[in-house]
């Protein structure tokens, strides 16, 4: 079975959380599994064409995220137009 198409439900929900008591923390953006996957592909396909391999940014990426301090696993969710609430991603 081939899947021509794939459907991602990205609905998030609502935290019983109060939106005034947030704060921001820095968290440092982790590589996921899929792309050193991925990076281990595409470089063996370039040593197939006699490529080098593709350079790695090994620097850790950083970003703030707020967060609620009642509750802690939901983050501040903005999405177009709607309300700003806290939600579970």
């Amino acid at each position: 079975m081939n899947a021509s198409a794939i459907f991602i439900d990205g609905t998030h929900i609502k935290a019983s959380a109060n939106r005034n008591k947030i704060e921001k923390i820095s968290v440092t953006k982790s590589a996921r599994q899929y792309q050193d996957e991925l990076d281990k592909e595409i470089n063996n396909d370039r040593n197939r064409h006699g490529k080098s391999p593709l350079k790695k940014d090994e620097t850790p990426k950083e970003t703030t995220r707020t967060v609620s301090t009642t509750d802690p696993d939901s983050g501040l969710f903005v999405k177009g137009e709607h309300e700003r609430c806290m939600a579970y991603p």
